[in-house]
């Protein structure tokens, strides 16, 4: 059964495209992003809070606390809140990559980690701090990219992590290195 949940963040509605394993849980699977001037035509307003930032871009759910982290496209910072959106628990330092955050996933194979996405295509891994693991890599791509989602199993059955190039109007998915998988 398909749903969209839509949450609402200061003035701009993030809507979670979300595969429901039954209506009673609401399980998120995975959080393409969209705007929505009007969320009521899209799906159920199933919370808002006032963001604590200025330009709420990225988000994504940690799926072992359930908390919703929103990355802020220019403050260089992330803000967490509690999943039934009435709390804001504080916030992650976006790890410092050249370039603006537009995107965050978080990564349920390990289970405390993230994925932050750059507009200049650089990805840094990071844990639940913000503190980077390892090197930034650079996904295959040439436009601009918005929102990205982790896939454990991707379409080859290996991790991936996809994301929207908004200049190209194309869905993409790359491996954990940064090598093309897909786009459509």
């Amino acid at each position: 059964m398909q749903r969209t949940k839509t949450v609402c963040v200061a003035s701009v509605c993030l809507v979670l495209m979300a595969s429901v394993v039954s209506a009673a849980d609401h399980e998120v699977l995975d959080s393409p992003v969209k705007y929505a001037p009007d969320p009521e035509a899209l799906g159920d307003v199933v919370a808002s809070i006032v963001h604590g930032g200025a330009s709420p871009l990225g988000i994504t759910q940690d799926t072992t606390s359930g908390e919703i982290i929103v990355a802020d496209l220019f403050s260089g910072t992330a803000f967490r809140y509690d999943s039934g959106l009435t709390t804001n628990l504080g916030t992650i330092a976006i790890p410092a990559v050249a370039g603006t955050c537009s995107g965050v996933a978080f990564n349920e194979t390990t289970g405390n980690t993230l994925f932050w996405m750059y507009a200049n295509f650089q990805v840094q891994e990071s844990d639940m701090t913000g503190t980077p693991i390892g090197a930034p890599f650079t996904v295959t791509s040439a436009g601009l990219p918005a929102g990205v989602s982790y896939d454990p199993s991707g379409t080859d059955s290996l991790p991936s992590l996809w994301f929207i190039d908004i200049s190209n109007n194309l869905v993409v998915e790359v491996d954990l290195t940064g090598a093309l998988k897909s786009s459509f």
